[in-house]
This record gives C-alpha cells, sequence and structure tokens, in this order.
C-alpha cells in the first residue's frame, strides 16, 4: 500500500451525487438523527464499561461522511452532537469537541479537498494534534489518565504528534474500506 496512492473510490463524486439525492429539508433531518446517533456512541464510553471504550471512537466516522458529503452538514454535525452531548453526558463534551470530533471534521476536510491518503492523514493529524495540545496544556485535562505524569515543557509533544498521525492514518485506511465496501453497494 503506497502512502500517496489515491484512494479508488472517486469519494467527491460519489459525494456529490449523494448531495443531491434529498431535498435540504430531508438533510436536515438526516443531520439530526446522524447526530443523535454520534452522540450515543460518544457516550457509549462512560454507560458501557469495557466494551463502551471500544465503540466510542467510532463516533468520528459519522462526522467523517457527513463532512464529506458536505462541509456545513459535518460541522451542523458536529455542533449538534457538542450540544446533544450537554444534556446526555456532559463529561464527554470536552473529549469529542478537541479530540473525537475535530478528528472528524479534519479527515472529512481532507477526504473532500485532498487526493492522497497521506496528506487527508495529515489533515486528520493537525486537527487531532491541536484539540490534544488544547485540552492538555490549555485546560489542563489528563488525556491519558489522572496517574499519567504530564510534562510541563515540551517533552510530550513529538509523542503526541506520532500517535495523531498514527491514528489519522488508522481512521484513513478505515473509513475508505467502509465507504468503498458501503458506496458500491448503494451506488
Amino acid at each position: 500500500m503506497d502512502l500517496f496512492n489515491k484512494p479508488s473510490v472517486p469519494l467527491q463524486k460519489k459525494a456529490a451525487d449523494i448531495r443531491t439525492l434529498f431535498p435540504a429539508t430531508s438533510w436536515i433531518v438526516f443531520v439530526s438523527l446522524v447526530s443523535a446517533i454520534t452522540a450515543l456512541l460518544q457516550t457509549a464510553g462512560g454507560a458501557i464499561p469495557v466494551a463502551g471504550m471500544f465503540i466510542s471512537p467510532l463516533s468520528t466516522l459519522p462526522i467523517i461522511v457527513m463532512t464529506l458529503i458536505s462541509r456545513l452538514y459535518g460541522l451542523y454535525t458536529y455542533t449538534l452532537t457538542i450540544i446533544l452531548l450537554v444534556f446526555i453526558q456532559p463529561a464527554e463534551i470536552l473529549i469529542f469537541t478537541f479530540t473525537t470530533g475535530l478528528l472528524g471534521i479534519g479527515l472529512g476536510l481532507g477526504f473532500n479537498k485532498l487526493k492522497r491518503r497521506f496528506f487527508i492523514a495529515l489533515s486528520g493529524c493537525i486537527f487531532l494534534f491541536s484539540g490534544m495540545c488544547t485540552m492538555l496544556y490549555g485546560f489542563s485535562f489528563p488525556l491519558f489518565g489522572a496517574d499519567f505524569p504530564y510534562p510541563k515543557d515540551s517533552i510530550l509533544l513529538p509523542g503526541l504528534c506520532l500517535f495523531s498521525l498514527a491514528y489519522s492514518f488508522a481512521w484513513t485506511e478505515f473509513t475508505l474500506l467502509i465507504l468503498k465496501k458501503r458506496w458500491n453497494i448503494i451506488l
């Protein structure tokens, strides 16, 4: 697998075709439903003891797909999910806003505008890394748990950047796998 390969699915054309299938009012309802599903996936980490930790990261995928279909719909989904999390589980707001949701927005924009896998993953990495740094250094939020020692200098930054790139690349490949299977069946 070459990092600089184009995705095999012509994503921008498929997204434009899907966007024209329904009128705007149908998309508003669909954005609401996807936001509710995303909020439920995000809250699974706190609601279901062990399995929820594996379910919760899946809340990135709906944000990616909606941002790929339309940047505006992706932003609506992201914002509405944050509002729903205020009512459902406020403890997840910071985590979704600055990590899971931002990664979805970054990858969705990457899939929407960029052509090469590496650059798509890099766009997600930039969004995720900036969100993690904001949480860690701006809010002093314990990203890896309260027992993990957080140095105040920048020794942690290269590790966070490499983790963000690896995680973003994994999500890029997972998203391409899902979209290739789903969009080839539907369209």
